[in-house]
């Protein structure tokens, strides 16, 4: 419940920030409880875009990874999943703005990472909440 309320918050923030997504999201991520580990990494690719590398390890499977490329466009971003078949969303940098077409929300508070992304149909899919951790 207390993180639901938590990105819920954030994800009332998140239009607020006047920090560009890259930086937001620059850097590697750790979220470890009792049943999981997730982390993130996000790191400058060839083509000055920055890729995402999630990696979640439930303590009772196998673990999955999954990869994401946020890059400008114009003006503004979008991040896309890194599969060879999947769908981009443009990140949200405002209060206004339709959600048609899905919307990525990157926040970062002090230490603190949510990524999520609202899909087509509306649901909105946390991909990762974590703290800030150091890189190895």
């Amino acid at each position: 419940m207390r993180a639901l309320a938590f990105a819920v918050l954030l994800m009332g923030c998140a239009t607020a920030q006047s920090v560009p997504p890259p930086a937001r999201v620059a850097g590697c991520w750790a979220d470890r409880t009792q049943f999981s580990s997730s982390t993130m990494r996000w790191r400058a690719a060839a083509d000055g875009a920055l890729r995402g590398e999630l990696r979640e390890a439930p303590s009772n499977g196998e673990p999955t990874n999954r990869a994401f490329v946020l890059r400008a466009q114009g003006e503004a971003w979008e991040v896309c999943d890194a599969a060879p078949d999947g769908a981009c969303w443009a990140v949200a940098q405002e209060a206004n703005g339709s959600l048609e077409g899905g919307r990525a929300f990157i926040d970062r508070y002090r230490d603190r990472l949510h990524f999520s992304i609202v899909d087509n149909a509306g649901r909105n899919l946390v991909r990762f909440v974590g703290e800030s951790a150091p890189c190895s």
